[in-house]
């Protein structure tokens, strides 16, 4: 076993050294600074959710200006200074006054120093020159201190560029916000940009005015940032663990659950490294423990929290109902389980939708805005609450028929979060099962992870059948060795209790399993297999034995026996009327038949099963048939060309479906095939 590494890792372990998706944005922001050089100045709004990337972007615009020559003037708005007046104005200020020496600060404010006083007395230590005087009052001053804001600006535009950076502009106060509109106004001629940022969805009245106006100015550039695509996401991690980012299902959960946020990847990371749940083993490569739910990160609870604090009681109890339910949630479902009436709820989910929590996808459904923020709510309850709520809403779903397959993942999940362990060992078995007919693996292993879980929490012991089914599950996505586990002790078990069914099912399934391997062990159970069905009497498991054996003679280009144990399955699957029993042995003795050099045969049977394949829409079968097409009348490339092109035309030399349908199922084998 490699030694890891715990504990807690330098931040920048988890930290994206570089700008990732932004490349449109930084193209847009050039373009805005390059026009303020040819005093054709212009506002850079930087807008989209919080942890999206406004600050990175305006910290590359700072950059960006600092290089090409810029005076750079920064300030930020912050929540608590929302009743403060011009508070932006006055950071910004001092912001300068510390990078800058005093004469520096006392030239570049001049025009404006006497009504920057006024307005902060505080400021007299900074403008030594200038005499305290009234506070600022009266209209006519305000528009005296607006202007003289515009004077310095245009004084210092004049010698060398200028950009003004004031971040989080939703948390801006109405006079800064009229402050900076009034200087807005002014900056066409000059070369002035000003870059500000702010919280699309967190946009007030006083902002929501400005921007109003800049957009009839019409001097406004708008950046809209949006969440990372799954492309982008994997690029990120891919830059934050130097192109080796932890194996198996890490990064497909990480995306499910950030959803592409930047500023939440890289909070959770740094969770997951806290927790120990994600460390570095002694030769500095990442490993991820098998991670089923991400908790929300301090930062994403605390914006959570804020929100909530703003609702009534009645709206927070609906809000934490909603979040057990899931990310999305019915309202029907909702309205069983609170016992509002239908208007009484609309008014308390109206609350949740102008808090930004909700929003609306249809009539009938709707949904947290971000997984994390329904994953904080979660959090925020007691356990025995949380488990309360998943009691009723897998109540709720058995009253709606949520025990049917079209249900049964919800009630598992919450017969499961309910810790009612009986009921959760049957729906989460159930589930598993369901999944592994729809050729989700990932999803049946974890349903099958927690049957076992609720099996041993109830004292069960877990029966052959769900042992099966998470070998299966483990053999589609590939890993051997858990699934021989799971297979083998299948097969001692139902040796042990004379189960003969059971017993071909691991027999039939270590035949397959070993094909990959070992073909003298895949030989022994496949026989083994062929004794117990005979044994057993039943045709249908005769005849799949039968096309396991004589596949294995195929492969040891033994052809007649092939031929003819094939054949023998073929008649007992036409006489059963198994159509997905005829359209597997015809897909073999297609490739029997290529084997013996009989191509014009081969071609017959394989096209016979891939229409049998696409009628039954069994998309393991037709994720082999249609490429090993390429591979008949020959194995060279011009013969396989020339194949495929007289079968089925030039488009089967393109055609990606194979690969799509292997990674549609999870078939890891199937896509490497």
């Amino acid at each position: 076993m490699h030694a890891e590494l715990r504990g807690s890792f330098p931040e920048r372990s988890v930290i994206c050294p570089v700008l990732v998706g932004r490349d449109a944005a930084i193209d847009n922001m050039r373009t805005v600074l390059s026009r303020a050089r040819n005093s054709q100045g212009g506002i850079l709004l930087i807008a989209g959710e919080a942890g999206i990337g406004k600050s990175r972007l305006l910290r590359e615009t700072v950059a960006e200006a600092h290089t090409r020559g810029f005076a750079v003037f920064r300030g930020a708005c912050f929540e608590a200074d929302r009743a403060t007046p011009y508070a932006p104005l006055l950071d910004l200020i001092r912001e300068f006054s510390v990078t800058a020496s005093r004469t520096a600060v006392a030239h570049a404010f001049a025009p404006a120093a006497t009504e920057l006083v006024r307005t902060f007395p505080e400021l007299a230590s900074i403008f030594i020159d200038v005499a305290p005087v009234d506070s600022l009052g009266s209209q006519p001053e305000r528009l005296r201190l607006f202007h003289a804001m515009s004077e310095t600006i245009a004084m210092i535009a004049s010698t060398q560029p200028v950009l003004l950076s004031i971040e989080d502009v939703h948390w801006g106060d109405e006079a800064s916000l009229d402050l900076l509109l009034h200087v807005a106004r002014k900056l066409s001629a000059q070369s002035v940009v000003m870059a500000l940022s702010f919280r699309s969805d967190e946009i007030g009245s006083p902002l929501a005015k400005l921007l109003a106006e800049l957009d009839r100015t019409r001097i406004a550039t708008e950046i809209n940032l949006k969440r990372f695509s799954a492309d982008e996401f994997s690029t990120m991690l891919s830059a934050i663990f130097n192109g080796a980012p932890p194996g198996g299902t890490f990064v497909e959960t990480m995306y499910e659950t950030t959803e592409g946020n930047p500023f939440f990847v890289e909070e959770v990371l740094k969770s997951l490294v806290n927790t120990g749940e994600l460390a570095r083993r002694a030769d500095g490569a990442w490993y991820a423990r098998t991670i089923t739910r991400v908790h929300a990160p301090r930062t994403a609870v605390e914006a959570v929290r804020r929100r909530l604090s703003a609702l009534t009681v009645p709206a927070r109890d609906i809000a934490s109902m909603a979040a057990v339910i899931g990310r999305r949630f019915d309202f029907e479902l909702l309205k069983t389980l609170s016992g509002h009436d239908e208007r009484a709820l609309l008014a308390l989910i109206r609350e949740l939708i102008d808090a930004q929590l909700v929003v609306e996808e249809t009539p009938e459904q709707f949904a947290f805005r971000h997984a994390l923020t329904r994953e904080a709510l979660v959090g925020e309850l007691l356990k025995r609450e949380r488990a309360a709520l998943h009691r009723a809403v897998a109540d709720a779903l058995e009253q709606q028929g949520g025990d049917s397959n079209q249900h049964i993942e919800s009630l598992a999940y919450h017969a499961y979060g309910a810790l009612d362990w009986p009921r959760a060992l049957d729906a989460c078995s159930r589930a598993a099962h369901h999944a592994l007919a729809l050729h989700a693996p990932h999803e049946a292993l974890a349903n099958l992870d927690r049957a076992f879980d609720a099996a041993r929490q109830a004292n069960i012991t877990p029966g052959i059948a769900l042992r099966f089914a998470r070998g299966r599950a483990l053999e589609t996505l590939g890993d051997f060795d858990a699934a021989h586990d799971e297979f083998s002790a299948t097969l001692s078990a139902a040796r042990a209790t004379g189960q003969s069914n059971d017993a071909w099912n691991a027999s039939y399934a270590l035949g397959m399993l070993w094909s990959a391997r070992d073909y003298g062990k895949a030989g022994e159970y496949r026989r083994e297999a062929l004794a117990l069905a005979r044994e057993i009497g039943e045709e249908s498991l005769i005849a799949r034995s039968l096309n396991r054996v004589a596949n294995w003679h195929t492969n040891l280009e033994q052809i007649a026996p092939a031929r003819r144990f094939h054949e023998e399955a073929l008649a007992l699957f036409e006489r059963l009327g198994d159509a997905p029993g005829v359209a597997e042995t015809v897909d073999l003795l297609a490739m029997t038949h290529a084997l013996a050099g009989d191509g014009t045969e081969s071609v017959r049977y394989y096209k016979r099963a891939v229409a049998l394949y696409e009628l039954h829409g069994e998309k393991r079968g037709l994720a082999t048939a249609l490429p090993v097409l390429c591979l008949l009348n020959g194995s060279t490339h011009a013969s396989c060309t020339t194949f495929a092109r007289n079968a089925f035309g030039a488009e089967a030399l393109t055609d990606e479906r194979p690969v799509r349908l292997a990674r549609e199922i999870g078939w890891r084998a199937g896509q490497a095939f």
